[in-house]
């Protein structure tokens, strides 16, 4: 099994990533400045790990395969840099930097090291993405043209950094709910498209006294095959807002059961939702309509945590690199998200559409 140095002990790691790893890999070391994030951490894993204040330390004195990167968006450079330099391949949260410099800087020092990089491209990875995903490969809808995709809530994702919320502050952040939060439907909008973006409009503004960052956006992406993604997310709508994921296509459409407004506010602000009534009936995961039949049919959709998706990166990247191959989302992937991210800030500054320079096939299942 790959022995892990973790950098970044913050609510993703103690949510999703160490419930992920606890039979994937051998956790041997953290690292976080906060002795109460290490220890919310360690406590999830089957063996205690060793503990560090500075990742410097534990790269100096851990034996180690690979390190897991999950510190705020603004030290991603760095510690990768620092991981890299240790000969320790790396698995990096997303965004992989704040902006497209930083991400040539980590492809520099993951060069000249000769390591290897995976990035957490989750979403694609959940059961009902996979499903979608699957049966547009398949033909079940046609050729796509449009992806909707909408989420309205009243919340910040609540942070468990002792010294605050980084979310809130764009040097840090690299933004606001663009970088964070829209990040993750364009990847998925390209796999369900089976089309890169080449083409940004936006608007984004900020309804909020506390924050000096956006928190409402809504975008339209085009396509290199003509197809079209509307993206539409605000989280300061303190009631939340129906959502939508759809894909249509010319011989039907697919869409993805959403979240109860409620019950996503309460996710976002860290607060474990309650638990539904016994007996109460779940709408289908992902649901299709294809024109042979005229009517919409429920696709089986294998359940499970919502970090189902972190934990197929995960295995997914250590099988890869146990076998030779590819993790299977890398630098070339995320920095063509990331672009797709800057064109949309580029495009609300102008007040324009914004092509991409170099559009590329982003992300591959």
């Amino acid at each position: 099994m790959f022995r892990l140095g973790i950098i970044g002990c913050g609510r993703i790691v103690e949510e999703a990533h160490a419930p992920a790893l606890a039979e994937l890999a051998v956790v041997s070391a953290l690292a976080d400045p906060s002795a109460e994030r290490r220890a919310a951490v360690a406590q999830l894993l089957p063996s205690p790990p060793a503990e560090y204040d500075d990742w410097r330390d534990m790269l100096g004195d851990e034996q180690l395969d690979a390190a897991v990167i999950a510190v705020p968006h603004h030290l991603h450079l760095a510690a990768i840099r620092d991981a890299a330099a240790a000969g320790l391949d790396v698995i990096s949260e997303k965004p992989l930097a704040n902006t497209l410099d930083e991400v040539d800087e980590i492809a520099a020092a993951i060069d000249a090291a000769g390591v290897r990089l995976s990035v957490m491209h989750n979403w694609m990875f959940n059961p009902d993405a996979q499903a979608v995903i699957g049966a547009i490969a398949d033909g079940r809808i046609g050729d796509p043209f449009l992806v909707r995709n909408e989420s309205i809530f009243g919340a910040v994702w609540k942070s468990k950094d002792p010294s605050g919320n980084w979310r809130l502050d764009a040097a840090r952040a690299g933004g606001g709910i663009v970088i964070d939060a829209v990040y993750h439907p364009i990847y998925v909008a390209e796999a369900e498209m089976r089309s890169p973006i080449v083409r940004a409009y936006a608007s984004i503004s900020s309804h909020s006294e506390a924050a000096s960052i956006e928190d409402t956006a809504v975008i339209v992406l085009e396509h290199a095959n003509g197809g079209v993604t509307s993206i539409q997310r605000s989280q300061v709508s303190k009631g939340g807002g129906a959502g939508a994921h759809e894909v249509h296509g010319s011989a039907g459409s697919l869409r993805f059961r959403q979240s109860d407004p409620a019950i996503l506010n309460l996710i976002m602000a860290g607060t474990p939702p309650p638990p539904p009534p016994p007996g109460a009936a779940m709408a289908p995961a992902v649901e299709i309509y294809e024109a042979a039949t005229a009517e919409w049919r429920p696709i089986e959709v294998e359940g499970g945590p919502w970090w189902t998706g972190i934990r197929a990166v995960f295995e997914q990247t250590f099988h890869a690199w146990s076998n030779g191959a590819d993790a299977p989302v890398g630098l070339a992937a995320a920095r063509h998200v990331l672009e797709v991210v800057t064109a949309i800030y580029d495009s609300a500054g102008r007040g324009a559409a914004v092509e991409l320079s170099s559009p590329t096939e982003g992300t591959r299942t």
